[in-house]
């Protein structure tokens, strides 16, 4: 699997890219993680907390290969078509299942070329086989975007949306869809390509707007499709723009959907819930993010059990929020579960478990617990050395936390050591 959209900003995941149909379909992937930099209340001196956004949910976190959502089964017109009692199943959607068993048998290569074989038999059918041809282009996108060959992929996803505009009549919510995977596509290599991220992001902006237009257009205001789309919009704007107060409408559009049509327990609505909050939160609006947050844990807790590894990712955004607040008596439950939940779950040098060290470390800093809140910056720094180098800026407020603490514990050598190295990585951004 290629984990793309849990990438967090420090890169050790990739931004996840889901087929747009498929992704609806699996609410219960991972929310997604991505960090960025807030400051916390001081405690002998600055520390440095930094916060997190984990509000985009399943919709970027596991790539799966799928038949397309396009005529492919059940009665949707491809000549041919073989009625089986239960559901029609087309000669070109046995081929593609055919592509689909060899990709996941481990036959990549091969799968990749019967992919081919099949665009090229459904264009030598002409324009008029264009669901075939936009079909079969959307799988071989896929299929190169798991094997991370973006450029074939990006061409692919391209030559989707090309097809269906130049189709005369065709299926606008065809359309709506190639733009939709297109913009996702460019989301994921925002978060995939760090030095390019702004670029990436400006390019997913136009495409999902295209496709939330038609797709208000075509199925209303208030469809699921259309709430998904917002939480898309609603990351380009906080993310690639900073304009919170953008992404603000298109989160609560998103969650004042999904909470009308949606049952109360509803995955799904968690993830909408979830994003509404973070933003709330990193727009210091604790009222309107808390009971937010805590309706993420409410459905999660109910569905998925106490160990969910999604369930420590919601804790660890109502920890932010109570450190920030310097509400480190509520803080304190959150953070200690997030940390045992992605200990559990995560590999013991993963990045992410990295930083919920980090969470912890400074919640106990800020109470004066010093013996406990050492280990854990010593381990959250340990970690980031071996996957990061020794520069990289994401260690400059461990480091800069750590000088504090030895400070405060009055051993001055090396609080000095600490300080020096994080103002030298300093220096070099």
């Amino acid at each position: 699997m290629v984990d793309l959209f849990g990438r967090r900003l420090d890169g050790e995941n990739k931004f996840a890219f889901l087929s747009v149909e498929k992704m609806k379909r699996l609410p219960n992937c991972l929310i997604a993680c991505l960090f960025l930099v807030s400051v916390a209340a001081p405690v002998s001196g600055q520390i440095i907390d930094k916060g997190r956004y984990f509000g985009i949910g399943s919709a970027f976190k596991t790539f799966t290969i799928t038949t397309p959502g396009l005529p492919v089964n059940a009665g949707q017109g491809i000549n041919g078509s073989v009625n089986t009692g239960r559901r029609v199943i087309t000669p070109f959607g046995r081929e593609v299942n055919k592509v689909i068993r060899l990709f996941s048998e481990g036959q990549k290569e091969r799968a990749i070329i019967v992919a081919e074989v099949l665009l090229e038999s459904a264009e030598i059918k002409g324009a008029a086989n264009r669901a075939e041809i936009a079909a079969s282009l959307s799988l071989l996108a896929r299929l190169h975007y798991q094997q991370e060959r973006h450029e074939k992929a990006e061409m692919y996803f391209k030559r989707v949306v090309s097809v269906n505009q130049a189709a005369q009549g065709g299926n606008q919510l065809e359309l709506a869809d190639g733009l939709e995977r297109l913009g996702v596509f460019y989301c994921g290599r925002a978060f995939d390509d760090k030095k390019n991220e702004a670029k990436w992001l400006e390019a997913a902006r136009s495409p999902l707007q295209q496709a939330l237009k038609i797709k208000q257009e075509k199925m209303g205001a208030d469809h699921l499709d259309v709430a998904q789309l917002h939480i898309f919009l609603g990351t380009i704007y906080q993310f690639r723009d900073k304009r919170y107060d953008l992404a603000v409408p298109h989160f609560k559009q998103a969650w004042l959907i999904k909470k009308e049509q949606l049952d109360q327990e509803d995955l799904q609505l968690a993830i909408a819930a979830g994003a509404l909050a973070d933003v709330y939160r990193m727009m210091d609006k604790g009222s309107e993010a808390e009971p937010l947050f805590k309706k993420v844990l409410q459905i999660r807790e109910k569905t998925q059990g106490l160990e969910d590894p999604a369930l420590g990712d919601a804790l660890s955004g109502l920890t932010a929020l109570y450190l920030k607040q310097d509400k480190l008596n509520e803080a304190e439950p959150y953070a200690v579960r997030t940390l045992a939940i992605k200990t559990k779950h995560l590999d013991a040098d993963n990045i992410e478990l990295a930083y919920h060290q980090f969470q912890l470390a400074l919640l106990y800093h800020k109470q004066g617990q010093y013996q406990k809140a050492e280990p854990l910056y010593i381990k959250a720094l340990a970690i980031r050395e071996r996957k990061q180098g020794d520069t990289h800026p994401d260690l400059a407020p461990i480091l800069h936390n750590l000088s504090i603490l030895y400070h405060a514990m009055g051993k001055d050598d090396k609080a000095l050591s600490y300080r020096k190295r994080s103002d030298y990585i300093k220096t070099q951004l």
